[in-house]
């Protein structure tokens, strides 16, 4: 039977998290006047929109939420400018694997993502990947976070497909962690802002530096 294979798209499928960072920047200060620390918004990498920003603000100690959607409007603005601007390379590995799911019926591909839908789509669109997936579930402001995420990708696949396992693919330990929560294979991949240490302590199914020797995810599936 099939599998189902869920990728997180930053720091998996590629890597923007310069762009990301820098957006975010502007947006806390200009809404909150604040000044927030790559560290402060790379721990919030992994996570649904609101879910980061609520993080985020509480590390800086700002606990007045009220004008989060402010935020997450002029972020929207600014990464669409920024992607507008910028040609998206996927990762090294990315596209040799996507062709090989593509090309094999075992294998049902989609993409799960705490970005905006409009921009993670954008990225997809950008990066010249769109074309490889049949099953979406990104940030739409409804989903309740990241779990919720993944749970609407499940869903959405069992509608159209049968399959036998489920596979998330993510560089963060929140990826690990919410895939590990529903009882599904996860695995992390070291191509974003967590090195392999940071991940093995999510307690992954597997953890591989990157995604150019894909064929040891694909045996450690069988």
């Amino acid at each position: 039977m099939k599998k189902l294979i869920l990728f997180d798209i930053d720091g998996t499928l590629v890597n923007i998290n310069k762009l990301y960072i820098n957006s975010y920047k502007a947006a806390y200060k200009k809404v909150y006047g604040i000044n927030v620390s790559s560290k402060t918004i790379i721990n919030g990498f992994g996570m649904a929109e609101k879910e980061a920003h609520k993080e985020v603000l509480t590390d800086a100690g700002i606990f007045d939420l009220s004008k989060v959607n402010e935020v997450i409007a002029n972020h929207v603005l600014n990464m669409k400018e920024k992607i507008e601007k910028t040609k998206i390379v996927p990762l090294k590995g990315v596209i040799d694997f996507l062709e090989y799911l593509k090309s094999n019926e075992d294998y049902i591909v989609g993409i799960i993502s705490g970005n905006l839908e409009e921009i993670g789509l954008s990225i997809l669109k950008n990066a010249g990947i769109y074309h490889y997936f049949s099953v979406f579930s990104l940030d739409d402001g409804r989903k309740r976070g990241r779990k919720g995420i993944l749970r609407f990708a499940i869903a959405t696949a069992k509608k159209k497909y049968s399959f036998s396992k489920i596979i998330v693919i993510g560089d963060t330990p929140k990826d690990i962690r919410v895939g590990k929560e529903i009882g599904i294979f996860t695995v992390g991949v070291a191509t974003g802002s967590h090195k392999i240490g940071a991940l093995k302590i999510e307690n992954p199914d597997l953890v591989v530096p990157n995604l150019r020797n894909y064929r040891h995810i694909l045996e450690a599936l069988d």
